[in-house]
């Protein structure tokens, strides 16, 4: 029988609502007393030794995952005599059987295509682990779409550890007609591929409108109709895909889920453009509000008229406009060498939020640039990358343009060592006169006249991150305080009396951040909300979702009201404040980039972001990403930098300094990618953190490990 509603599970999971029963189990959603939220629990009442050992490997598989595109499996118990359950996360939300019942046709490609994406690299996740999961029932109705617009792939009721001396199992042979592969009638051994025919089929379904015949009839001459005679809308290339990704061998099938998600890509890139169809259209009053804006016509323009080698060369060459403009618009910028650079460029589309296009390019600059560097900075070569260790002089006062670090003298640079040990999470003052630092409470650092200007907060009991108001009287700290609760404690800079303590959930606070205004403070909590507080009553205004992991970092533009926002969920989302704050653009990084660094910067011109990824796999490096604001295209790609550290733009937007575990501060030059200095500052395995000053003079330099290290040039 099943469950009642209000019924008690484990004396924790109250029993909302039947949502589906199958032969051996069914699926419910419960409110988690616990944690005050809904949560769906998969019962499994079949109690055979074979039964308990396939729900073992299923939670056993299961618990350890975690993606963006997945729910997290958070609990696992067994009631004797009545059943075995998974807890995992509530994806709200309509799947994709529902929306295509409702619609009653085909959806848009655009949305399709983006939404194929990212099932992908959910897929191509599973399909990494060791050994690969297979999840082998991918169908319309196990993908649900969140109000945030994104593909979630739920129920792994049949997933399976692959074994390639193994074929299917008759225990594991549900098959779901239209979607399921040949193999997976017991026609073969089911692997990676198999996922790869039924996601192919899935799409086909959403595309056409109209489910495809099951494999097996398909084997024995029934035809597969071809999808632009059901949608003469669907471009070329994405017929071609999900035509390949339904070949009825195996060996015919894309062979990876990258290899198809490579070809939706390109499918949106060279594809036939749609008039895309909002979100709200598509879900209903649930959608959240999405910036919709298009892709460069003359990209669509040649996208139509030409070939596709012709459009790689055109765009190539556009990539190369696109970079050249932005290093040579730069002041204090750098060229290549002679040898020249590869740059990565992504193209989006920004009707869907995805990355639609990838070049890599060898830019080699024409002899005819100009070698001034005092006419233009950017003809000089970037120094091989140096390492300097701190020469001691006196501190004095440094306001002068001519002390500006850029790229032309950052070989000169010498420290100032300060006795300020167990340093974290730095920031200056707007003016630069002054620096903040946790450090037993909270430290103000007079940086003219080279003392501690006062000492304050020493009730807290630890200090994760510091924010400074626009005009400097107000600093927000996110820590724990004397009663070991998470919160986020605002104090005034002149007396370093408390102003306000803003309780929230209990988890940390990585960053917090003033509004350009001042109107608003924001606090990144790891529990995947940011909250953002009215700074003239301290009363929280709202609580931004869409994030469903822990938000490291948040940056607002120097030049608008909107900030961007990274998090552990391998996304990166760009806000704006109407009636209420909204996820104007969500950019998708891979999931092997699921770490972000503490750090999304903006340049001081505002032109620019960055964003440091760390991988989950420890054969992906470490990546820094700078992205243009006004288009959101990635302009440079920095490859083995970022890390877990925090990361900082010079004044003049041409070096970027990148500090993380390890002894030596790195800086790179922004406009060619290339590492040209590295500080020497001691520590091996030491979370560092590194910023420069807002007048560009100073580069600071803390860690929980040493004392405040101040770079300047002599």
């Amino acid at each position: 029988m099943p469950l009642s509603p209000g019924q008690t599970l484990n004396n924790r999971y109250r029993i909302v609502k039947l949502l589906g029963q199958g032969g051996f189990g069914a699926v419910y959603r419960a409110w988690d007393t616990n944690l005050d939220e809904p949560v769906a629990v998969k019962e499994c009442t079949e109690t055979s030794p074979a039964a308990q050992k396939q729900f073992q490997l299923e939670a056993k598989l299961l618990f350890k995952l975690r993606h963006p595109n997945l729910p997290v499996v958070h609990d696992v118990f067994i009631i004797p005599g009545q059943g075995m359950y998974l807890v995992m996360d509530f994806v709200e939300g309509e799947d994709l059987g529902e929306m295509l019942l409702r619609v009653g046709g085909p959806l848009p490609e655009a949305q399709v295509l983006q939404w194929g994406g990212q099932v992908c690299d959910a897929l191509e996740y599973l399909h990494s682990q060791n050994p690969p999961i297979i999840h082998r029932d991918i169908k319309p109705a196990n993908i649900k779409i969140t109000s945030q617009c994104k593909a979630m792939l739920v129920d792994f009721g049949i997933a399976k550890v692959y074994d390639p001396r193994l074929s299917t199992t008759v225990g594991a042979r549900a098959v779901t007609p239209g979607y399921s592969p040949q193999e997976q009638y017991g026609m073969g051994t089911t692997d990676i591929r198999s996922d790869v025919y039924a996601l192919g089929a899935t799409m086909y379904h959403l595309l056409t409108g109209v489910q495809p015949p099951e494999s097996v009839q398909r084997t024995i001459g029934v035809q597969l109709e071809v999808p632009r005679k059901l949608n003469p809308l669907i471009s070329d290339q994405a017929q071609n895909s999900i035509l390949q990704a339904m070949e009825l061998i195996p060996a015919n099938r894309f062979q990876s889920m990258a290899a198809f998600r490579q070809a939706l890509w390109e499918s949106v890139s060279n594809g036939r453009r749609q008039t895309a169809v909002s979100p709200t259209q598509l879900m209903g009053d649930t959608a959240a509000p999405v910036k919709a804006s298009s892709i460069p016509t003359t990209i669509s323009a040649v996208s139509k008229a030409m070939p596709r080698k012709w459009i790689v060369g055109v765009i190539g060459i556009l990539a190369v406009m696109i970079v050249s403009a932005i290093v040579f618009s730069r002041g204090g910028g750098e060229t290549v060498d002679k040898s020249g650079i590869k740059t990565t460029v992504v193209l989006g589309d920004f009707t869907t939020g995805t990355a639609s296009f990838e070049i890599t390019q060898t830019v080699i600059p024409p002899s005819v640039f100009p070698t001034d560097v005092d006419s233009l900075a950017t003809t000089k070569e970037p120094k091989a990358t140096q390492t300097h260790t701190p020469s001691m002089p006196s501190a004095t006062p440094l306001q002068t343009p001519e002390q500006v670090i850029t790229s032309r003298n950052v070989a000169d640079l010498v420290s100032t060592e300060t006795l300020l040990y167990g340093t974290r999470s730095p920031v200056f003052s707007p003016d630069s006169s002054w620096l903040a630092v946790g450090s037993e409470g909270i430290t103000l650092y007079d940086l003219q006249n080279d003392h501690i200007i006062r000492t304050f907060g020493q009730d807290l009991y630890q200090v994760d991150s510091l924010g400074v108001s626009p005009d400097g009287s107000l600093l927000a700290v996110g820590g724990i305080d004397s009663s070991f609760e998470y919160r986020v404690m605002v104090y005034q800079t002149a007396d370093g009396n408390l102003v306000q303590s803003l309780s929230g959930p209990p988890d940390a606070y990585d960053d917090v951040a003033f509004s350009l205004d001042g109107e608003y403070l924001l606090g990144a909590n790891q529990n995947g909300t940011i909250y953002a507080w009215e700074t003239s009553n301290w009363t929280l205004d709202s609580k931004l979702l869409g994030h469903t992991r822990n938000v490291v970092s948040i940056a607002f533009s120097p030049l608008e009201s909107w900030f961007v926002s990274s998090s552990y969920d391998s996304t990166i989302r760009l806000w704006r404040k109407h009636t209420y704050w909204a996820a104007f653009q969500v950019i998708d990084v891979s999931p092997r980039y699921s770490e972000m660094g503490k750090n999304v910067v903006f340049t001081p011109d505002g032109s620019l972001f960055a964003v440091g990824l760390c991988s989950r796999y420890t054969t992906m490096p470490s990546q820094i990403r700078v992205y243009s604001a006004e288009n959101f295209f990635v302009v440079q790609t920095i490859e083995d930098a970022g890390g877990n550290g925090s990361i900082s733009f010079s004044l003049q937007n041409d070096l970027l300094a990148e500090a993380g575990w390890g002894k030596d501060i790195r800086l790179f030059d922004v406009a060619s990618g290339m590492e040209v200095f590295r500080l020497s500052v001691g520590e091996e395995n030491t979370q560092h953190y590194a910023i420069f000053s807002p007048d560009g003079t100073r580069l600071a330099v803390t860690s929980s490990e040493s004392n405040l290290q101040l770079w300047h040039l002599p």
